[in-house]
């Protein structure tokens, strides 16, 4: 059997034994089921099966020879059919997901008193997580308690530029909470200067390095939300909870540091 046509067929969108059945039946140009068992190493009851999926395909041709079925491919036009097939259901498929996700965000919304709670785990998705402060459509004011150090070093550069534009863009504002760490008192020169405007540098207040030495960053966004992101290049974490009064009391805490940070960095010194 011609390996490199089974793979090619398969990539229609045929998996691996019915690409091998068919490929056979090609070459064949038609065959018994024991004999298509015997020649692709198919057990008989999965051969069967596959047989009954390629027909409902119609890839195949299932002809009554006396007592028997034998079988043999249509014409090879029904392939780019059967691919157009599968792309019409997925296009149907989609616009039906569209369609039921506002149902599906009422039934969360019914949910009273359960936070909504989304784990994020691997470089990918966690960025995909932190990205999601500049995905709200309305300005809002942000909150952060952050070490800005590690930030920098783990945020890839160009989403970290695109995350500065953005704020600017949707009008979003934004006070932090970091370390005295040495890098903190450069980070605005090098990373939004070059960038944005003034009115859009984040208002930094430093606190004692003890105090929050964790690459990570605690945010309170939007109107009801609160990001843990954990900045770690081996076991990146972030977690996402939609609730308003969780997102409240940490905004809460957030203005207590914060009215008290300037006393605390004098206090170490």
């Amino acid at each position: 059997m011609d390996e490199k046509l089974v793979e090619k067929i398969q990539k229609t969108g045929l998996s691996d034994k019915e690409a091998r059945v068919y490929t056979f039946l090609a070459e064949s140009r038609g065959a018994y089921p024991s004999d298509i068992s015997r020649k692709t190493n198919i057990n008989r009851s999965t051969t069967y099966k596959i047989l009954d999926q390629l027909a409902v395909k119609g890839l195949i041709a299932e002809i009554q020879k006396g007592k028997k079925l034998y079988y043999e491919i249509e014409t090879p036009e029904s392939l780019e059919k059967a691919a157009q097939y599968q792309v019409d259901n997925a296009q149907r498929s989609l616009e039906h997901a569209k369609k039921i996700i506002p149902e599906l965000e009422g039934l969360f919304a019914q949910t009273e008193g359960r936070p909504r709670v989304t784990f994020y785990e691997g470089k990918a998705r966690v960025v995909e997580a932190y990205l999601k402060h500049v995905e709200v459509v309305r300005p809002y004011k942000m909150v952060a308690f952050v070490n800005v150090h590690d930030l920098k070093q783990w945020l890839p550069p160009e989403k970290f530029r695109y995350y500065i534009k953005e704020k600017e863009r949707r009008g979003i504002t934004a006070r932090g909470i970091t370390s005295t760490d040495p890098y903190s008192y450069e980070f605005l020169k090098e990373t939004h200067s070059p960038i944005v405007g003034k009115k859009f540098f984040p208002e930094i207040k430093r606190v004692p390095y003890e105090l929050f030495p964790f690459p990570a960053e605690i945010t309170m966004f939007d109107e009801n939300k609160v990001s843990i992101v954990k900045f770690d290049e081996k076991n990146p974490i972030g977690i996402i909870i939609e609730d308003k009064t969780i997102h409240d009391m940490m905004y809460a805490i957030f203005e207590m540091v914060w009215k008290t940070a300037d006393y605390l960095k004098n206090k170490s010194k």
